[in-house]
């Protein structure tokens, strides 16, 4: 039994032995595995630092695109006020265009009515002007028999003044000599 138990102990140390390098390889393999489990890990890390990176960057251009948006709004807002004035404005524009257009046309009557008045005024003074011609003309013809009937007149009247002195003279020189 001796050798029995010899060579079950013998067997027993094989198995050992054998489950030893197979724990060792094992051990061996997890070890390996850790390692590079450890690297992914690592990468993982590094991974998971870079998102965090992105996620923070993404937040903000996140942010400043909603503020963005925000004041496109109220730049849309400014516009559509904006617009909406022009057109208020383009309205009276029109408006005082088609005013402007009737106050041309009167206008463009009136001066018609002004420019038809003026040839009226016109051949008037042209027939006034002709008139004072010929009564200037019948003036200078008259005048000079006009100037002799005057200067006969003149003459005239100073005989009948002396002639009246001299009937005073005589009617006071009568009465003075007839008292």
């Amino acid at each position: 039994m001796s050798n029995n138990t010899s060579d079950s102990s013998i067997e027993s140390l094989n198995e050992l032995k054998n489950l030893k390098d197979s724990i060792e390889t094992e051990i061996s393999q997890l070890r390996s595995n850790r390692d590079s489990l450890h690297c992914e890990i690592e990468g993982i890390k590094i991974s998971i630092a870079s998102l965090e990176k992105f996620i923070h960057s993404y937040e903000q251009n996140k942010s400043k695109l909603l503020e963005s948006i925000k004041n496109n709004t109220n730049i849309k807002e400014q516009l559509v006020n904006d617009i909406n004035m022009l057109s208020l404005k383009l309205k009276a524009v029109k408006s005082d265009e088609l005013s402007s257009k009737a106050l041309n046309e009167s206008l463009q009557s009136d001066l018609s009515d002004f420019v038809d008045e003026k040839k009226l005024l016109s051949n008037r003074i042209m027939d006034i002007q002709d008139g004072l011609e010929i009564i200037s003309k019948e003036k200078e013809n008259r005048i000079p028999s006009l100037k002799k009937c005057n200067d006969i007149i003149k003459r005239l009247s100073s005989s009948l003044k002396i002639a009246h002195n001299h009937m005073e003279v005589s009617i006071v020189f009568n009465d003075v000599q007839g008292y």
